[in-house]
């Protein structure tokens, strides 16, 4: 006899907000899918299922027809077993719903492809206390340095396409962005470190994943640094340089506030994900009475090439991040791009060309009045 039980990546109760007047239910399918929103009826008969596994001779005939759909669209099963089984419905704790599901979908592709990764930012800064605003446009993820590729690879079923990016296949960017198809609302940042620690990116992902505590999308259970982690990451964000400006007070105003509100173990948490040199007068602001070992510490990773005055002495500073025998080539990609790259390039600064040849003309033109550009003090 078969019986039928909710699956399901991720659900949202929605009855009471005034943004999805006609669904009750935001249920995120097992199979590639936008979100799909269940009106009463649909959603009366799905929390059925999530209560209990139903029998089809419990079912009209109505019904019936209705949970092969489901089946179909993957939200329903008949294997009161299965790994995608849903158990319970939560209401959103975030602002953003869509947002909500997002990180869960996120958590469940990569559970399924056994991809270890790292909530980061975002609303888990407002939920631990560390800033007042909690909304953020995109999704931050940290994702274990080497199954980066396997990360993007995985997603794209789900309507994710990797940005062109200048550096693709080099670890010297930081992050990658993962821009989505129709139906999602916002980007995912998908960093391999963040810029300001001094370990190396496997080890920092490492320490910083066994510094955890867990958090719940959509009934998903991941994970978040712990507080004074995320306050310490967030305090990096805050101050770390921009190409061709000074980095401005009010970064280092912000970085000593969430450094406070983060508690007294932001010192060790600084020392253990090695932050400390890139830290040192915030966390000596926020704690007076700190005494901070930076003898031992590691170079902060991206500072150096992301303070330079301009892009091309930036580039040319990161360029020795590259193996010896890569260098040519990738010096080559610098000034003559992809046709994805310079494309995008030229939207970014706001030009409009007549295809990719007279783009990288522009880009190169850039290039050379980058070079020609009086330096300036961009230190703090």
């Amino acid at each position: 006899m078969t019986e039928w039980v909710a699956t399901s990546f991720g659900v949202l109760d929605v009855a009471e907000s005034p943004d999805f007047e006609a669904a009750e239910l935001i249920v995120l399918p097992t199979i590639p899918s936008i979100p799909l929103a269940l009106p009463p009826v649909g959603a009366d008969l799905w929390r059925r299922l999530v209560e209990r596994p139903v029998a089809d001779a419990e079912l009209t005939e109505d019904e019936r027809a209705v949970v092969r759909e489901m089946r179909g669209a993957g939200l329903a099963s008949p294997n009161p077993g299965d790994p995608a089984r849903w158990n319970d419905i939560s209401s959103p704790w975030m602002s953003s719903p869509m947002h909500e599901l997002v990180y869960a979908l996120v958590q469940n592709v990569a559970r399924r492809h056994g991809i270890p990764l790292v909530f980061i930012k975002g609303p888990m800064l407002h939920a631990q206390g560390l800033r007042d605003r909690e909304h953020s446009g995109d999704v931050d993820v940290w994702v274990e340095p080497d199954r980066i590729d396997d990360f993007i690879a995985a997603m794209e079923p789900w309507g994710w396409r990797l940005q062109p990016d200048l550096w693709s296949g080099l670890p010297i960017n930081h992050s990658l962005t993962l821009e989505p198809a129709a139906g999602w609302g916002c980007e995912i940042d998908v960093h391999r470190r963040m810029p300001g620690l001094g370990l190396t990116d496997a080890a920092a992902f490492s320490v910083v994943r066994a510094h955890t505590t867990p958090v719940e999308f959509a009934g998903v259970v991941s994970s978040t640094p712990r507080r004074e982690v995320n306050a310490v990451l967030s305090a990096l964000h805050a101050v770390r340089p921009e190409i061709g400006h000074m980095t401005p007070r009010s970064a280092h105003e912000r970085a000593v506030a969430v450094l406070s509100a983060g508690g007294d173990g932001v010192r060790d948490a600084a020392m253990t994900i090695d932050a400390v040199v890139a830290l040192h007068d915030d966390i000596v602001e926020a704690f007076p009475q700190s005494t901070l070992d930076v003898a031992s510490a590691g170079t902060p990773r991206d500072w150096a090439w992301r303070a330079q005055p301009t892009k091309a002495r930036a580039y040319l500073v990161a360029l020795k991040e590259v193996p010896w025998l890569r260098r040519p080539l990738v010096a080559f990609r610098l000034f003559w791009p992809s046709r994805e790259v310079v494309q995008a390039s030229e939207r970014h600064v706001g030009e409009i060309s007549h295809g990719a040849l007279q783009a990288r003309v522009h880009r190169l033109r850039r290039g050379i009045a980058d070079v020609m550009r009086r330096p300036r003090n961009v230190q703090r």
